[in-house]
């Protein structure tokens, strides 16, 4: 097939460097993963569904607790003690 259902979500914080895994409440196709684009928040929804099941599945997650801290420097990207930078 071409798609498979899995079981969890792998995340980067490092632009993909390295990544994680979080797991899922049941193993689903994931269909989309919906942010809001303008949020600072690490909510979010995903949606999809269970193998051979028509109706949807929709889970929420919450990335607060997995992120080390909040990012700092946002007003001078580039500056040795700011997460972030210009691209």
């Amino acid at each position: 097939p071409l798609y498979k259902t899995t079981d969890h979500i792998l995340y980067s914080w490092n632009y993909g460097i390295n990544w994680e895994a979080v797991k899922l409440p049941k193993k689903m196709l994931v269909n989309n993963i919906v942010i809001e684009p303008r949020s600072v928040s690490s909510n979010f929804i995903v949606y999809g569904e269970k193998e051979g099941i028509t109706s949807g599945l929709v889970v929420t997650m919450n990335f607060e607790e997995l992120h080390q801290r909040n990012c700092n420097g946002v007003t001078n990207p580039d500056a040795a003690d700011s997460d972030y930078e210009y691209w």
